[in-house]
């Protein structure tokens, strides 16, 4: 009885205060990419603006409440499951408590193992006994391996390409159910005037990719992300800081179990600037056509054959085509 005066009167208000506790932390998302233009105005890159279901990923969260929201999720949206492997449908298939108590206790022994080590058992076990999976559970299967992959507070797309009116109203109609999923925009490059242009402009790593490998460092010390998509050749590499532009900041709110339960958009984020080359896109096409022709009557002995047009007062280059032979295989490749 005294034990419980003293948990009700002198520490009530510390546990209530606990339970109501709310963290909070800013969650960055990205913005559309500055547009690259010829010296006329003409657009050479653009970008494309598409809807998105989205995931941002809580404090801790366990891989059980990553398999519930997965599965409800595949019930309203269909991924491409192509590049889905054994070993993420097994993960998939372990993340459910019941499915791994399970198969815990068709392995003699299981109890004298590491953690680690049951959850290898586990795994050798699923995999060795082929399960059958159904087409919707293959879904949810690679929608857990997104959300499972992406860091703690962090914002990736779950899909981005190909997103249907009605998946957009589906999963919009039980948010409330789904922990972490909301409904944004993603952004990716168009080239009106075709993709030979990336030859000079570059191109810009996809989301799965991530930042490069070998500026992993830098660009996370700069406040990209992982999984962000950055300039990684030409001219996107070298105006990366121009074209980039600066993150959206949203307030997130977390309660005592580190879930999410509100999101408040502080900075909607800044596009990034654009880039005018003295490139005259019209004047590219006819000295890329001049060059494949040239190189053609060059004969079969030609290692490739490369024009640059520059004004030779102030350098500036209005024009620069090329085109790589191999002359054992006899194949021409125009890389710009």
């Amino acid at each position: 009885m005294t034990q419980l005066a003293y948990l009700q009167v002198l520490q009530g208000t510390k546990f209530k205060a606990e339970v109501n506790r709310n963290d909070t932390t800013v969650v960055s998302g990205n913005v559309q990419r500055g547009m690259i233009y010829d010296s006329t105005g003409k657009v050479l890159v653009g970008n494309s603006a598409h809807q998105a279901i989205t995931y941002t990923k809580s404090v801790n969260e366990l891989s059980s409440d990553i398999y519930q929201t997965a599965t409800s999720l595949g019930k309203y949206v269909k991924v491409p499951t192509d590049s889905l492997t054994d070993r993420q449908l097994a993960d998939y298939y372990l993340a459910n408590n019941d499915n791994l108590k399970d198969v815990l206790a068709k392995i003699p022994n299981s109890a004298q193992y590491s953690s680690d080590a049951r959850y290898d058992k586990a795994l050798e076990y699923v995999q060795s006994h082929n399960l059958h999976f159904t087409t919707a559970e293959k879904n949810a299967a690679e929608i857990y391996a997104k959300m499972s992959g992406a860091y703690q507070l962090s914002t990736i797309n779950i899909k981005n390409s190909g997103v249907t009116s009605g998946e957009i109203a589906r999963v919009g109609e039980h948010l409330s159910e789904l922990q972490g999923i909301n409904i944004g925009t993603s952004w990716s490059r168009n080239y009106p005037d075709g993709q030979s242009i990336q030859g000079l402009t570059g191109t810009v790593s996809t989301e799965k990719a991530g930042l490069p490998a070998d500026e992993v460092n830098q660009l996370l010390a700069k406040g990209y992300s992982r999984n962000d998509q950055v300039g990684q050749s030409y001219l996107e590499q070298k105006y990366e800081p121009v074209l980039s532009g600066s993150k959206s900041q949203t307030q997130v709110y977390l309660n005592s179990q580190n879930k999410i339960t509100k999101e408040v958009k502080k900075y909607g984020g800044q596009k990034g600037d654009n880039l005018q080359l003295t490139i005259n896109a019209n004047f590219q096409k006819k000295l890329s056509a001049l060059v494949k022709s040239a190189e053609e009557g060059a004969g079969g002995y030609s290692t490739g054959t490369y024009a640059v047009v520059m004004n030779p007062k102030n350098g500036a280059i209005y024009g620069m085509a090329g085109v790589d032979r191999n002359p054992e295989t006899q194949k021409s490749q125009v890389t710009i």
